[in-house]
């Protein structure tokens, strides 16, 4: 599938001249902005609110929550407001505090509440990585909020796919809830914009494994990137190596965090085969250490190590430096006769890599991802196969050896960032994303249809005859859900309301839930609803607490509940019911709904993360009914293991 991207100033000027004014009022939301706080994200939102600015709309910068902003900020970006997020309620802090990442989800929907009923913003845009909007979208579906706004997501790079880069195995409930909020981020938002078409695959891949797809309009849109601005934020720097040897070496300069995933290993790997063949250079690399070494360990102490005795003399490892000071430093490789390298195993659209073509560097980049779609081999730069270092070597030698490709390519990769980048046209094409994203808004209220008094029969899930009571309603034929409520659990109003409203417009849902505030942060908790990978872990569905599910969904699956619960055994069958009902579901692939509220009370018995005694057999069995119909797969291997090691299970 080819992936084009929006834009045309005849396009643009024709919608700027229909829906949208002329200025248009834009919230970016990010906790990262440059200077601040951040590196890729911050660098982005820093580039993106100068281009809004300058083609005359109002911005808006939500969570950069750093005291520099607000000293600093209107000074620096002229005209721009930033906001703080809002600070938690006491059951949201409750309900939330295991996962660091949903409680900066909520305080984000919280404080768009107050500025969006203050500025009514047309755009809003979110960073997909650590699920920022996740919230704030969710709320928008399921419960209506933010009308009028077209909701946007940005992709960088999911930390999902960062931990796969790093070799990083572990998969626990917050990495799991993380994963999730991302991903419903993107498959929720009206707009999704990616700068490279790889990446944005690669979002429709792990959505299409989960059945799920992007509802909302997807583009390809780069990174706003202005050379010429750039260029001129030098500033003097003093090389500590110079001087050293009787004449200045070519040098390879490395820059960015030392990190598996940006493939410094096969950088030192190619640069032990320089100067096993004689290839007369250094090496500068340059950048903060991450733990993304074998078994978690430094990985700049494991590049030392993996130096032949050959090479280790001609490299530098240097500590990360402001983009300032990284100028000079590109300029004097380039005047070294050398080049720049980006080895990464997979990338998205590296600023490091912008920054070197900017200023005119031979650069060498694997061909993994992003950085083949801004690099044109040959005439821009040059590409290897990512992963192989005999091919980074080969691609360095010939950089190093031929002037008149160094020249060719420094001349040209300039040219190329200023076509691709140039802010005012990426202005553009994003104002027609937003234009295209605006015919998704009208779906987003999941429920318009009319709630009527009457409430859904009750089911005391926790009760012993529980099941005969729901296969009699089953049976009745009458009613289309049914509330599954613990013994001693209470729903606020909002939750009967939201359900039925979402069963009556979505008939793929089976169940609605929401957060549930219990009587200790301990004992509050967010439903993952019908997860696959979670379900063969634990029973966090919500089924166990307080659910409204969809008669006709029970009747689909209640042949196999009926053989669950006979495998359990009248002991375990009440307990296990919720968790029972909830596989059977996710294995027939209904789909769930968790309303972003603590509407959900109660005092449990046992806290819904622990194992309790005597639960191994339902988890088994809960595993067995996905793993039957193809619905479990690799991550709820790696959940569950995860799950049973914390527990001594």
């Amino acid at each position: 599938m080819r992936l084009e991207r929006n834009g045309g100033a005849g396009r643009a000027a024709e919608l700027l001249r229909g829906q949208y004014p002329l200025s248009m009022r834009i919230c970016l939301v990010s906790r990262e902005m440059a200077p601040f706080w951040g590196a890729g994200i911050g660098t982005y939102v820093a580039s993106m609110v100068r281009a809004w600015s300058a083609s005359g709309h109002e911005i808006h910068v939500l969570g950069v929550n750093e005291p520099e902003a607000g000293a600093r900020g209107g000074r620096l970006f002229p005209g721009v407001r930033f906001h703080d997020v809002d600070p938690l309620k006491e059951l949201d802090d409750r309900t939330l505090w295991r996962s660091e990442v949903a409680k900066r989800s909520q305080q984000v929907r919280r404080a768009l509440h107050r500025l969006h009923a203050a500025h009514r913003f047309d755009y809003i845009e979110f960073p997909e990585y650590f699920a920022e909007g996740a919230f704030a979208i969710r709320g928008a579906w399921m419960l209506g909020e933010l009308p009028g706004a077209t909701l946007g997501v940005r992709l960088h790079s999911p930390d999902r796919l960062c931990r796969a880069l790093n070799a990083d195995p572990v998969l626990g409930l917050n990495r799991l809830l993380t994963d999730r909020l991302e991903m419903e981020s993107v498959a929720l938002a009206d707009v999704v914009i990616s700068p490279t078409a790889s990446l944005l695959e690669w979002c429709r891949e792990e959505l299409r494994a989960s059945g799920q797809a992007i509802r909302g309009h997807a583009c390809v849109v780069p990174y706003p990137f202005d050379v010429a601005e750039f260029a001129d934020r030098g500033v003097p720097w003093t090389d500590p190596e110079a001087g050293r040897a009787g004449h200045r070496v070519p040098e390879i300069l490395y820059f960015g965090r030392l990190e598996r995933r940006k493939g410094v290993d096969f950088l030192i790997d190619a640069f032990n085969i320089l100067a096993e063949r004689g290839i007369e250079c250094g090496l500068r690399m340059v950048g903060g250490d991450t733990r993304t070494g074998p078994g978690g360990s430094s990985i700049r102490e494991h590049l030392i190590l993996r130096l032949d005795a050959s090479a280790r003399d001609r490299v530098v490892f240097e500590e990360r430096r402001p983009r300032e000071e990284l100028i000079p430093m590109i300029r004097a490789s380039i005047a070294s006769g050398g080049l720049c390298c980006f080895p990464s195993r997979w990338e998205n659209f590296p600023n490091v890599l912008l920054e070197s073509m900017a200023l005119g560097a031979p650069v060498v980049a694997s061909d993994a991802g992003g950085m083949a779609e801004i690099i044109q081999h040959g005439h821009s730069g040059l590409l290897f196969a990512s992963g192989d270092a005999e091919a980074l070597a080969d691609a360095m030698m010939l950089v190093l050896a031929d002037r008149a490709l160094r020249t060719k390519m420094g001349a040209n990769a300039p040219t190329q960032i200023r076509s691709m980048c140039e802010p005012e046209r990426i202005v553009r094409e994003t104002v027609a994303a937003i234009e295209h994203g605006r015919c998704f808004r009208a779906g987003r209220a999941m429920a318009q249809v009319e709630v009527q008094d009457r409430g859904p029969p009750e089911v005391v899930v926790d009760a012993p005859a529980a099941w005969r009571e729901l296969e009699a309603i089953i049976g009745s034929g009458e009613g289309y859900m049914v509330l599954l409520r613990r013994s001693g659990a209470t729903v606020d109003p909002g939750v009967g309301a939201g359900a039925e409203r979402i069963l009556r417009s979505h008939p793929s849902v089976a169940v609605v839930t929401s957060h549930v505030a219990g009587a200790t942060a301990q004992e509050s908790w967010i439903p993952l609803g019908l997860d696959r990978a979670a379900l063969a872990a634990m029973e966090l569905s919500g089924l166990g607490a307080l659910a409204y599910v969809r008669v006709e969904a029970l009747a689909s699956v209640r042949a196999a509940v009926d053989d669950g619960l006979a495998a359990l055994g009248p002991a375990a069958g009440s307990k296990g019911l919720p968790w029972v009902i909830a596989a059977a579901l996710g294995a027939k692939r209904w789909e769930s709904v968790v309303l972003p509220e603590p509407w959900i009370r109660g005092a449990w018995p046992d806290q819904p993360y622990a194992i309790a005694p005597g639960s191994h057999r339902a988890r088994v069995l809960g595993a067995s009914v996905l793993e039957a119909s193809n619905a479990i797969g690799h991550d709820a291997a790696r959940l569950l293991a995860s799950v049973l090691a914390s527990s001594g299970g």
